[in-house]
């Protein structure tokens, strides 16, 4: 326990990382101590938006069982600072690790033209739906990564779910690593990166696009 009665396992939970929450678990840390606030681990998790961790440590011991918020509630949103992916941020200097995933070829890439993303906004029945955020692979990109203007940030991995069976196609999901996320942005002509699209409903937003946070 550290300041304020935090623990590792908060510590951990505050940070989204996931990794390292299963192994402090695994080494009988308690999840129900609370600090100086009255919050444990879970509470830390739920606050700051990492709720896979949350539904880690709202499970038993056999995995399967909630023993903290029952399931059939409704989750709260956290936009304040909401996180769909695991940061890693003890990958973010490893050049080796991050030129491996450039070009794997599960990585996702989220295309900018002068800092707006590319979004489709699809037709079905008629009716338009939600606006998306394009994803490209790396082969579609990477004659964009071999220009001097074009700026590359690493934006996390997917968070990985917690089966809660043993099966085999489980463990085999569970030994792979996630896909990984960049965002490149680019100042080449917005026309031609539309081509790029298989979508026909693809476009750069002049405008702030808030739906893009759901």
């Amino acid at each position: 326990t550290g300041y304020s009665g935090w623990t590792a396992l908060m510590l951990a939970a505050r940070n989204g990382h996931h990794q390292v929450v299963e192994r402090l678990l695994s080494l009988g840390c308690d999840k129900f101590s609370a600090n100086s606030s009255s919050q444990t681990a879970y509470d830390v998790a739920k606050f700051w938006g990492h709720r896979h961790i949350a539904d880690l440590l709202s499970r038993s011991d056999d995995q399967c069982q909630r023993v903290l918020p029952a399931a059939d509630l409704v989750p709260q949103e956290n936009y304040f600072s909401r996180e769909t992916l695991e940061r890693l941020s003890a990958k973010r200097t490893d050049e080796v690790w991050l030129e491996a995933k450039r070009s794997d070829p599960d990585s996702v890439y989220l295309l900018f033209s002068n800092l707006s993303p590319m979004i489709s906004m699809p037709e079905e029945d008629g009716k338009q739906m939600d606006a998306k955020l394009c994803r490209f692979r790396y082969e579609a990109v990477k004659d964009l990564l071999q220009k001097p203007s074009t700026v590359l940030i690493f934006l996390g991995a997917e968070k990985k779910k917690t089966p809660c069976s043993s099966s085999s196609s489980g463990t085999e999901e569970g030994t792979r690593e996630p896909p990984v996320w960049f965002a490149i942005n680019t100042d080449e002509d917005p026309a031609e990166l539309l081509t790029r699209c298989r979508e026909k409903s693809c476009s750069f937003p002049k405008s702030p696009n808030r739906d893009l946070l759901k």
